[in-house]
């Protein structure tokens, strides 16, 4: 029961976040930078659930991003199911869930997420691009930290 709650939580934030990146996330920047919401989401959702339940996770959080933003959808899904899927394995391989983790594989799943998406669907400007995806794991590394701390009880629960 507490795992189904877990996705149901999941995909609330999911849709919050979608609504969130496509309506107000430009006036949320910081020195030129803005978070990535959906995939901070992603990051969360898949430290509670199992490797195969958070790819599949990350495939719809993809989708969801995508259509909302009229993106590649291909890309997008494939990426977030990778992080997702990655993301995962971790509290199973033993890796201490807490707030700072949190904040770690948040970092370096946006980085691998951003880096897939810059070879699936390469931008024109490649030096912008990479640096909006620095600036952006940045960010979700910070907010995965506050979230962490939030969520810091149902996170150990479900990691164990």
């Amino acid at each position: 029961m507490r795992r189904f709650a877990w996705v149901v939580g999941a995909l609330a934030a999911l849709l919050v976040a979608a609504a969130v990146q496509q309506s107000v996330l430009m006036r949320w920047g910081l020195l030129g930078q803005v978070p990535g919401p959906v995939l901070l989401v992603v990051v969360i959702a898949a430290l509670g659930l199992r490797p195969g339940g958070a790819a599949l996770f990350g495939a719809l959080a993809g989708v969801v991003e995508g259509a909302s933003a009229g993106a590649d959808l291909t890309a997008l899904a494939l990426t977030r199911a990778g992080v997702a899927f990655l993301v995962a394995w971790a509290p199973l391989l033993g890796f201490a869930v807490t707030p700072g983790s949190a904040g770690l594989l948040a970092l370096v799943g946006t980085l691998l997420a951003q880096g897939g998406m810059l070879l699936l669907a390469p931008p024109t400007d490649l030096g912008r691009a990479l640096g909006a995806t620095i600036g952006t794991a940045i960010y979700n590394g910070v907010l995965a930290v506050v979230l962490g701390f939030l969520l810091r009880r149902a996170l150990e629960a479900d990691a164990g």
